[in-house]
């Protein structure tokens, strides 16, 4: 397969990473969030400046690299030497080098798969759906759609979204590992602060089911116990 045929698969994922990182609605009051006490770590993040700039930009950096570098190693006598040097290309660099392998495909299938999934739970829990954990007012407990598979198809969406992400970015045949970013210590740092943060931030997710099934059974009482019988796994079927 033609490398060329990646550069659309790597603008769905950037486009994934978008809708999967930016948030669908407004920040709750601090009322609507009370009831969960005080914020959790991923809150922080979704309220500071840097959390979504991350989960946005970086994506759309290394995704913009990649497809410039595919371009100038498919047609090298079309770019300049000095977009081979920005980029990093090394002299050997050739148009297999960027060719669409099968860790890639899997990060593109978690990725667009996982933002489908995403998207899905915005369009069934509307204006309730928040980053921030919070329970609006006149809220109501949402059974159908995706969230008759699992209880928090969203976060499940999210990890696959992550994960995608970081399989596509990282597998043979990415710009990360193809050019000479990895042979440069500052970049090695950087890949891995990249690395480590997406990662991180699923593990705070996932301390966020506990928490969520908690407050809702609080707030919805034998309607949610009702739905946890009917529904008993949390973000994988048959498996968690």
């Amino acid at each position: 397969m033609s490398s060329l045929w990646k550069i659309p698969m790597i603008l769905s994922i950037c486009i994934s990473a978008s809708l999967t990182y930016t948030p669908p609605t407004p920040r709750p009051d601090t009322k609507e969030k009370s009831k969960f006490g005080k914020d959790d770590t991923l809150t922080r993040l979704t309220e500071s400046s840097w959390g979504p700039l991350i989960g946005n930009a970086v994506p759309w950096m290394l995704g913009m690299c990649e497809i410039a570098a595919v371009l100038a190693s498919v047609y090298p006598s079309r770019s300049p030497e000095s977009i081979a040097h920005v980029l990093l290309l090394k002299p050997s660099t050739l148009p297999t080098s960027f060719a669409v392998t099968a860790p890639f495909i899997v990060g593109w299938i978690l990725a667009v798969s996982g933002a489908m999934l995403r998207s899905a739970c915005y369009r069934y829990l509307g204006s309730q759906f928040t980053f921030e954990l919070a329970v609006k007012d006149r809220h109501r407990l949402i059974t159908s759609g995706p969230y008759r598979v699992v209880r928090h198809p969203s976060y499940t969406g999210f990890v696959c979204v992550s994960l995608g992400l970081v399989v596509s970015e990282l597998c043979s045949g990415s710009w990360i590992r193809e050019s000479g970013v990895l042979e440069h210590l500052l970049g090695q740092v950087l890949v891995g602060v990249w690395a480590t943060y997406v990662i991180c931030i699923q593990v705070v997710l996932l301390q966020r089911v506990a928490k969520e099934d908690q407050v809702l059974r609080a707030q919805f009482g034998e309607e949610w116990k009702a739905w946890f019988r009917r529904t008993p796994y949390a973000l994988v079927p048959g498996v968690y």
